[in-house]
């Protein structure tokens, strides 16, 4: 329907925005077409009364949106429902909207191009059906904006920006982009970028105020290549330390600022060329930090400074700042070495015995819940099962790469210290899932590192929003939780292995397992095994022989745990458990097996792996038999699968 000007012919979407024939609405009076004319005057089309009629689709009585579709009218919800439910069509295999009758088959549905009508889903520009988004789909809406966005004065795209470009219009969710693109304050800092009006750097971002889109947004430029990598938390350690420092006088300061340099960062320094430094442990140094500080100032208010420092002074300061304890101790060591005061010592109350918090029903009826509910998300219910069966702090969970897990042909492996454990059936078809799964970030690592990756390009879920997500989901005692799991499995597994699984020493590990068996005494266990992989010390030399009878190293570590009695004598003086059916030596007399003879040929093994139902490894005694009884505890950890 055209309508003509004195300039020429127009549409009626043109001629409606002319203003000579724009009227006032009587009822919002703003100037637009005049949708409807009442008698009290002409309304615009918000305003005008929609004709309600019955939707084909949802059988609600709703205004009319669309009625040259098939199976008309609908209403406005039922075709924005449409625009979403993208198939691929039965007889040309295209991702389209599946509406329309088949003329060659009737009964069946295709797309529009197949039932040789036009399609009112397609975009204007590229014809696809997908990301439906007004007469264009979301894709090329996305890449006019994002052009236009990253332009240069120039007129051509930044050419540091080209990364930044690129991975926006890759993303799974244009939608959630131009969203983006309109609300975020990180898309205005991003093309004043572009214009050359802030530079591209860490330091001006480090200049801006730390606000959520700032960090986000230079998470999103690192993960794209255009800023080099960075140790976050440890680059924001120093403007930390200034502004703590800035108020102090400078004797304090001064004792602080080289504590602080010396002791605490050039450590985490040393450290991250290891291991990126985590949120965890620049909270520690900052408490560190500040504790110093407070013991500092507290002197002062007493008239007193750290050279006059006394045991009673520092027990009375304990006693008024809860929690100090563990932070205050690496500062009055460093200040004893450097002999900045005298022989202070913080006592540190005796350990206490671990104890289970939660019940084992509990825990056993959360496990279940977890293996087989649908409602709550996969890493969700992943990560609840490793608390509650692997006794895994979230802190290490949360930083879970792809690498650690092995996706074999029959079975799942997961490594959370140095062994590789094998995972029961239902846990492992859902870390089968789990793997690959893109995070909550519209611009995900393409690489795919984190096992658990969170809102933040390049970023893992933090501990805790992943502990806050798991109290919402019904686990509320998580410490409790893991405690519980940590003495099942101490009832089960050899203290080296529990040592190894849990990343503490193996005496506490040794202990925790005495609660359970005083006769089990496992901490000698399998010394081959420090040597393959642990990073323990072991004194067996390599490709020898423990036993002077000529027994190969393999078979003597297989027989340890069955021993009880009898000692041998191994290379550097320390005791041994001979297996059954061989007689020790005599203790008076060297071992040279390995020194004199040519060291026993043994096959090539592959490093140790734990199962998940790893009660097998140790024999079970009447006592245990008992404890467990008593506790109603399964079997190992298949029997809730």
């Amino acid at each position: 329907m055209n309508r003509r000007l004195a300039e020429g012919p127009l549409c009626l979407r043109c001629y409606r925005h002319e203003l000579d024939v724009q009227v006032t609405c009587i009822r919002c009076g703003r100037r637009s077409w005049a949708d409807s004319r009442t008698p009290q005057g002409p309304l615009c089309g918000s305003c005008s009364p929609r004709r309600l009629v019955r939707c084909a689709r949802c059988r609600n009585v709703r205004p009319v949106f669309r009625v040259d579709l098939p199976d008309s009218p609908i209403c406005k919800h039922c075709y924005g429902a449409l625009c979403r439910s993208v198939h691929p069509c039965p007889s040309c295999e295209q991702p389209t909207v599946v509406i329309f009758p088949d003329p060659r088959a009737p009964g069946r549905r295709v797309c529009a191009r197949c039932a040789g009508r036009r399609s009112p889903f397609a975009c204007r520009r590229c014809g696809s059906e997908e990301h439906h988004y007004g007469r264009h789909c979301a894709a090329c809406v996305l890449a006019e904006r994002a052009t236009m966005l990253l332009t240069a004065p120039d007129g051509e795209v930044h050419p540091r920006l080209r990364p930044a470009l690129d991975a926006l219009l890759a993303t799974e969710r244009p939608k959630s982009t131009i969203y983006w693109m309109q609300i975020s304050k990180a898309a205005v800092l991003l093309g004043d970028m572009a214009a050359g009006r802030v530079a591209i750097s860490h330091e001006c971002l480090d200049a801006l105020p730390r606000t959520g889109w700032v960090d986000f947004l230079r998470d999103f430029l690192v993960v794209v290549g255009v800023l080099p990598e960075r140790q976050l938390h440890l680059a924001r350690l120093a403007p930390w330390l200034d502004g703590l420092l800035a108020d102090r006088p400078a004797e304090q300061a001064r004792i602080v600022r080289t504590y602080a340099t010396w002791q605490v960062l050039r450590r985490l320094h040393a450290s991250s060329a290891t291991a990126p430094v985590s949120y965890a442990r620049a909270h520690r140094a900052r408490s560190c930090i500040s504790r110093a500080a407070a013991l500092l100032a507290w002197l002062e208010q007493r008239g007193q400074d750290l050279p006059t420092l006394r045991q009673a002074d520092l027990d009375q300061w304990l006693c008024e700042v809860p929690g100090g304890r563990n932070y205050i101790a690496p500062f009055l060591t460093w200040a004893r070495s450097r002999r900045l005061t005298g022989d202070v010592t913080v006592h540190r109350p005796p350990e206490s015995e671990p104890t289970a918090g939660m019940d084992h029903d509990d825990r056993w009826a959360l496990v279940n819940e977890l293996l087989h509910t649908q409602y709550a998300a996969i890493e969700l219910r992943v990560a609840g099962l490793f608390v509650l069966l692997f006794a895994q702090p979230l802190s290490r969970i949360s930083t879970l790469t792809v690498g650690d897990v092995h996706l074999g042909d029959r079975r799942v492996e997961v490594r959370f210290s140095t062994d590789m454990i094998v995972l029961p059936d239902p846990l492992a078809d859902l870390v089968r899932d789990l793997v690959g799964r893109r995070g909550h970030s519209s611009y995900p690592d393409q690489q795919r590192t984190w096992l658990f990756p969170g809102g933040a390009p390049g970023r893992p879920l933090t501990d805790l929003a992943l502990g806050r997500r798991l109290r919402d989901l019904g686990m509320p005692r998580i410490r409790s939780a893991r405690n519980s799991a940590l003495m099942h499995l101490a009832a089960q597994l050899p203290s080296p292995i529990l040592a190894s699984l849990s990343r503490r020493s193996c005496s506490h590990s040794t202990r925790i397992g005495y609660l359970f068996d005083p006769g089990k005494v496992t901490s000698r266990y399998s010394p081959d095994r420090q040597q393959a992989g642990t990073g323990g010390r072991s004194n067996w030399p390599s490709g020898a022989c423990c036993w002077r009878g000529g027994a190969s190293r393999e078979w003597c570590t297989a027989q340890i745990e069955r021993t009880r009695t009898e000692r041998c004598c191994w290379p550097a003086g320390g005791l041994h458990q001979p297996p059954y059916g061989r007689t020790a030596p005599d203790p008076a007399q060297p071992c040279t097996s390995w020194r004199n003879e040519p060291p026993t040929p043994s096959r090539p093994r592959a490093p140790a792996r734990i199962s998940a139902a790893s009660s097998a490894l140790v024999r079970e005694t009447p006592r245990r038999q008992a404890i467990r009884a008593a506790s109603r505890e399964p079997r190992g950890m298949m029997g809730v699968c």
